[in-house]
């Protein structure tokens, strides 16, 4: 029969079948043996089939899906023996052979080719091993005739000594737990074989036994040797790396993993330089010497800087020195990296600090003095030159107390130390020629190792702060009195201002004949341009100061400009001027904005152009520019044909008091402050305002502003009518609080011509008896008043204990920013501003009127 060569394995093939006696020690050991051949042969392209017990067949198969695919699996057959035997009895040699026969050939037979493990397991019975040796023979030929791969695997300590030598002479193989050889006694049938005699036998295994017994002291000992070495690379806490003679990476270290980033498998097999490439990038040279001449030599190790895998730097100390065996030859080199980063950068830190406080004494704009323990002067910087007239040579080894002119200087340096007060005794330092300088001191101590070496005094000149503060003080002052000024001044005025007007307001509702009429209306006038003028000025000053807030409201865009073109139109029409509005389609009827700030700069600017237009006339466009976050931009074009502004005077168009005609010569009133204001309104609005350039005549302003759009989230408050109504309830109890008595006149005839009687106090504390005799529903409560003021007065109301509090409306002659505000403060619930307005004071009644109805 031709030879057929079968793999094994990879390292090992079998020419012409082969026969292998398995003895086995452990469990464990079976399994995991079996589990290799059944893959073994899976991947060699062969069936396997097993003959085993159910438990290790289940055993082995759950490895198996670990190592092999679904269809792989499909190559692994198995047969119990076990339940055979229990149906044929006793154990039958050749009816096992000719049922193992046939389980082969259903392989056999599809074309497959097919290695087998059988694992023999046999009842005590008599003659009991002639029938396993007859067996085998019997396998043994039947296995070379196949040329099939076959296992017998026997439980080593179920069978005698004796029989596995006969089991020898069997098998061509013989494998153990760890280990398969070709047997040295093995015969057949088919292939004449001699018996060695048995001192050849014993010699044998005598020599066997003893090289074994040489090669398991040696590998013992080389893996004592390699504990060693692994255990010395596990546990030395620096980085390790260990090259060959060829200076190749054979071994680092965990710590090496750690410390710098690549895995032992990444680095093994790399060479010194290219290891130097990676930790060392631009230094592969160390000394001068070549990368490997300098880790050929023991070396005393040298401190450089080194590079992580992700980029980052460190600094190590490196060690490298050759690796000897016995005979005290090179077989490599180690290298040992300890990190000394938290070393070097505490040095550095140190060296830093040492810089840092050089530069602080050298770049300090106070006088810093080092002083010893005995409060001797020991450095300076050229601050402290300059503040005491010395040079630093001059004052070492000073005296400090010398400069300061204190006694019993050294107990203030521990004194002021634990307590800080420092500036209460060194507050002046003497010059060198002779004048003081007053400074601010602090001192503190110099610690080195928990140790008080010295102290460090800080001295800050005080001369140019000194007048920095006085001048401070001074702009306060000014500042101060300015405010103060702006607020008795409205006071005083608008206190006359609101008899005036509100007489005449009054005066408007009798029967006058056409000629008192005129006259009533010239009053009306004048008193309105004084108070417009008054305005202005209370105005600009709430803008500069950045306390102007808007008032947010919804209001008729159109009809805004329409009502502002009212009050000047008839000045328009008196010059004969056209004057011409339209406003784009696209923009809303209602928006979100102060409406009367709006009025205010429409005013301004068109009151302007009427004023200083005597022919032709004044055109106002209104543009939709576009809408952003909800927020309409409207841009604002007022033209006319005027006077026109010269080129010289534009710069200085939106200052504050400027204005084109001269004071002395001007024809038109005002106080040049309409622009300025109208500049800070409209920034208010976000928006901006300019004076076109190129015009040929006249002139042409254009400002933008942002409006909120109607229903987006606003604060806006309904606008009311102006309307006046009878009152729905007229049995309030109305007080008015007021010392002057022109002013209480016109508060009490308005409330009367509005359908409301009043009673009248002259001051806070009269206020206070007659809320605790009468009970009033309103209170009118002047804020400025002899004996008691109006805030006061309030105060102590709201802290009585009435059946029901008064609804107080601060009366105020101020009308500066701040005022209602404090007149909230105080527990007033609404206020109103002199001169009243009649329109004005008839919403704010109406309002109470509903509430208390």
């Amino acid at each position: 029969m031709e030879a057929k060569t079968i793999d094994l394995n990879d390292l090992m093939k079998i020419s012409n079948g082969g026969h292998i006696l398995y003895i086995y020690d452990t469990q464990d050991h079976y399994i995991a043996n079996a589990v290799s051949y059944a893959a073994q042969g899976i991947r060699q392209g062969q069936q396997v089939l097993l003959v085993d017990s159910e438990e290790h067949y289940a055993g082995i198969l759950a490895l198996l899906r670990g190592m092999l695919t679904e269809d792989q699996l499909s190559g692994i057959h198995y047969v119990d023996h076990y339940a055979y035997y229990s149906a044929h009895g006793d154990f039958k040699f050749d009816r096992i052979l000719g049922h193992f026969k046939e389980q082969v050939s259903l392989l056999q037979d599809k074309g497959l080719s097919v290695r087998t493990w059988c694992n023999v397991v046999w009842r005590e019975q008599n003659e009991i091993t002639c029938k396993i040796l007859e067996m085998e023979g019997l396998a043994d030929l039947e296995v070379h005739l196949q040329g099939l791969v076959s296992v017998c695997a026997y439980d080593g300590s179920t069978i005698t000594a004796s029989l596995q030598n006969r089991l020898f002479r069997n098998h061509d193989y013989f494998m153990t737990d760890h280990e398969l050889v070709r047997s040295c006694l093995y015969t057949s049938k088919h292939r004449p074989v001699e018996f060695p005699s048995l001192s050849v036998q014993q010699e044998l295994q005598n020599q066997i036994q003893e090289e074994a017994a040489a090669k398991e002291e040696t590998l013992n000992q080389l893996q004592a040797t390699q504990d060693q070495l692994e255990s010395f690379l596990t546990h030395h806490l620096d980085p390790v790396l260990i090259f060959d003679e060829q200076f190749r990476l054979i071994q680092v270290n965990h710590a090496f993993e750690k410390l710098f980033g690549w895995s032992m498998e990444e680095v093994l097999g790399c060479g010194v330089d290219d290891m130097q490439r990676r930790i060392l990038p631009g230094k592969h040279e160390c000394g001068g010497k070549e990368n490997v001449a300098w880790l050929s030599e023991r070396r005393e190790g040298y401190e450089t800087q080194a590079q992580r895998r992700d980029g980052s730097s460190i600094y190590i100390r490196v060690t490298s020195f050759p690796t000897l065996n016995r005979c005290q030859q090179i077989t490599g080199w180690a290298m040992i990296l300890h990190d000394i980063t938290e070393r070097r950068m505490a040095s550095l830190k140190l060296e830093e600090t040492i810089q840092r406080y050089t530069s602080l004494k050298k770049y300090n704009h106070d006088a810093v003095f080092s002083l010893d323990l005995d409060g001797k002067i020991i450095n300076t910087n050229k601050v402290a030159q300059q503040l005491t007239g010395r040079s630093t040579e001059d004052m070492v080894g000073m005296d400090f107390a010398r400069l300061v002119n204190v006694r019993n200087f050294k107990q203030i340096l521990g004194q002021a130390v634990k307590d800080g007060v420092a500036e209460r005794t060194l507050d002046r330092i003497q010059h060198l020629d002779g004048h003081l300088v007053e400074v601010i001191a602090s001192i503190a101590p110099i610690i080195i190792n928990q140790e008080t070496v010295g102290y460090y005094i800080i001295a800050k000149d005080m001369t140019e702060q000194k007048r920095l503060l006085i001048e401070k003080e001074a702009a306060e002052n000014t500042n101060r009195a300015k405010s103060e000024f702006l607020a008795m001044m409205s006071h005083e005025i608008r206190t006359p201002m609101n008899g005036v007007i509100g007489m005449t307001q009054l005066l408007e509702t009798t029967d006058l004949t056409p000629e008192q009429s005129g006259y009533v209306e010239v009053i009306r006038k004048s008193g309105s341009s004084l108070l417009e003028i008054i305005n202005d000025i209370l105005d600009f000053s709430r803008i500069e100061s950045g306390r102007t807030k808007l008032n947010p409201q919804p209001f008729p865009v159109r009809e805004n400009l329409g009502e502002t073109l009212d009050l000047l139109l008839v000045m328009a029409k008196e010059k004969g001027l056209e004057v011409t509005a339209s406003v784009a389609p696209d923009i809303p009827d209602l928006l979100v904005g102060d409406a009367l700030r709006m009025r205010q700069i429409l005013m301004n600017l068109i009151g302007n152009a009427v004023k200083f237009t005597f022919e032709g006339g004044i055109r106002i466009q209104v543009e939709n520019v576009g809408k952003e976050d909800g927020r309409y931009k409207l841009r604002y074009t007022i033209r006319d044909t005027g006077i026109g502004i010269p080129e010289e005077q534009r710069s200085q168009l939106f200052e504050p008091f400027e204005r084109i005609d001269h004071f002395m010569t001007r024809s038109t009133e005002g106080t040049g402050l309409g622009l300025a204001i109208t500049k800070k309104l409209v920034e208010l609005m976000d928006g901006e305002i300019w004076l076109e350039t190129g015009s040929a005549s006249g002139s042409t302003f254009v400002f933008t502003v942002c409006l909120g759009e109607l229903g987006m989230n606003n604060n806006a408050i309904p606008v009311e009518s102006g309307m006046e109504q009878e009152p729905e309830n007229q049995d309030l109890r109305i007080l008015i609080v007021e010392d002057h008595q022109v002013n209480q006149l016109v508060l009490k005839k308005m409330l009367e011509r509005l359908g409301w009687d009043a009673g009248v106090v002259d001051d806070g504390k009269q206020a206070l008896q007659a809320v605790e005799q009468e009970g009033y529903d309103v209170i009118f409560m002047d804020v400025r008043m002899p004996v008691m003021d109006g805030l006061e007065a309030t105060r102590l109301i709201r802290q009585k204990q009435l059946r029901r509090q008064p609804y107080i409306i601060g009366v105020t002659a101020n009308a500066l920013i701040g005022d209602r505000e404090m007149c909230k403060a105080a527990g007033m619930d609404d206020y109103i501003s002199k001169p009243i307005d009649r329109h004005e004071l008839n919403q704010l009644m109406s309002r109470l009127d509903r509430r208390h109805a």
